[in-house]
């Protein structure tokens, strides 16, 4: 077996085991995904997602492939329009769905290197899982942002109500 066609077998069990997990992880209540409890919590030796900014996350982040950005009944990422705390809620959700599915993904790469020889399999789980860890990393950047901007949002909103009532 050449290496190509074991990278070919490769991909192919990948495309189909992500295919499988992007369409279970759909009507996953969100709720579950808690972004304060392991594993998605954030630790202190990530500094509020800033430690990824070694790995210039902030410059690269943007350009990586995003399954919202093709599949248009996905959440996006980006906001249009009106802001508001639910929105802000279900990001923060969406980011511990997709780390999930990235790491769950990750799980799998003994199945995607079953009949393939083993120098390959190494060399294609390597790459697989550095390719994955990318979109981990984004994820757990973005999710410390995203509870800021919840803060700061449910904040203000207390300031309006606040002026209100002295109103």
């Amino acid at each position: 077996m050449t290496f190509w066609t074991a990278a070919l077998y490769y991909l192919l069990r990948a495309a189909v085991v992500g295919a499988v997990l992007l369409f279970a992880g759909i009507p996953l209540p969100r709720h579950i995904f808690k972004s304060d409890r392991f594993p998605f919590k954030a630790y202190p030796f990530e500094n509020g997602g800033n430690i990824y900014k070694y790995v210039l996350v902030h410059k690269w982040k943007d350009i990586v492939p995003d399954a919202s950005k093709m599949l248009k009944w996905m959440t996006k990422k980006k906001f249009e329009g009106r802001v508001d705390d639910q929105a802000l809620v279900r990001l923060v959700q969406e980011t511990c769905v997709a780390e999930a599915v990235h790491w769950l993904l990750i799980m799998f790469v003994p199945v995607y290197s079953l009949g393939i020889p083993c120098v390959y399999a190494v060399i294609l789980s390597c790459l697989y899982v550095l390719g994955n860890l990318v979109f981990i990393v984004i994820q757990r950047y973005n999710r410390p942002r995203f509870h800021k901007a919840l803060e700061m949002y449910l904040a203000r909103e207390k300031r309006k109500q606040l002026k209100k009532e002295k109103v």
